[in-house]
C-alpha cells in the first residue's frame, strides 16, 4: 500500500478587499465556526498535516482562533507574489516529508467529509497522479498534488497562477510528465468560494471557483 503522508496547505494569504475582512475569519450565518477553523478541522479529523501559507499580519489574526489542539504548521510570506509562488514556498518546506500536498483555499469553506475520503481513495489507487475534483464538469478544490511535483517546484520555482504549470506538466512535450485526474464528486461545494460581504450574510457562495488553485 502506498505511504500516504498528506500536508494540507490552507491558501490564506490573500487581502480579501471585497470581504472587508480576513476571509479565514468570517463565519457563515449560524455558524459559530471560521472558515479557517472549519478547514483546519475538516482536515485533521480525515488524518492529514495541516500547515496554513499567510502573510505575518494575518498570522497574528488567525493564530488566536485555532486552539492547542489545532496545532498548524505556519508559512509565511506576502501577498501578491501569486498561487504558484506560494505553493512553492511550502512545497520547499514540506517535500522532504509529504507524500502528496493537498491544496485548499481558505474561502472554500463548506467542503465535506465524504469529498475528502472520496480524493483520499484515489489518491492510494494513483499516488502519482494529480487529482482534481469536479462537480458538472467544472475544477474545483481542493487540489491534491503528488511528492514528485513538489521536488520539482523546490528546485525549479514557480510565480504566477498553478494551472499553466499543471497542465504542461500533464502534456505531452519535453520533461517529466503526470497524470492529471478529474475526480467527479456530487457535492457543489468544491466548486463555490464566498468572496464578498454581500454572499457572507446570505450563505450563498459567490461564484464558481475557477480551480485548480
Amino acid at each position: 500500500m502506498p505511504d500516504l503522508r498528506a500536508w494540507v496547505v490552507v491558501l490564506a494569504r490573500g487581502a480579501s478587499q471585497r470581504m472587508k475582512q480576513p476571509k479565514g475569519l468570517c463565519r457563515l450565518p449560524g455558524d459559530d465556526s471560521c472558515f479557517l477553523v472549519r478547514i483546519v478541522t475538516l482536515h485533521q479529523q480525515a488524518g492529514h498535516s495541516v500547515a496554513v501559507a499567510t502573510t505575518p499580519e494575518l498570522h497574528a489574526l488567525y493564530a488566536k482562533v485555532l486552539t492547542p489542539r489545532q496545532s498548524v504548521r505556519w508559512i509565511l510570506g506576502q501577498a501578491g507574489s501569486g498561487t504558484g509562488h506560494t505553493v512553492t514556498a511550502a512545497a520547499g518546506e514540506l517535500a522532504g516529508s509529504a507524500s502528496h500536498l493537498w491544496l485548499h483555499p481558505v474561502d472554500v469553506p463548506t467542503v465535506a467529509m465524504p469529498v475528502i475520503q472520496l480524493l483520499q481513495a484515489w489518491a492510494l489507487k494513483k499516488p502519482e497522479a494529480v487529482i482534481v475534483p469536479e462537480y458538472q464538469g467544472r475544477p474545483g478544490h481542493p487540489v491534491v498534488l503528488p511528492a514528485r511535483l513538489l521536488t520539482q517546484m523546490k528546485d525549479n520555482p514557480i510565480s504566477g497562477p498553478m494551472r499553466p504549470w499543471l497542465l504542461a506538466h500533464s502534456q505531452s512535450g519535453p520533461g517529466p510528465k503526470v497524470e492529471l485526474l478529474k475526480v467527479n464528486v456530487d457535492d457543489s461545494s468544491v466548486v463555490t468560494d464566498f468572496d464578498d460581504e454581500a454572499a457572507l450574510r446570505s450563505g450563498s457562495p459567490t461564484g464558481i471557483e475557477n480551480g485548480p488553485v
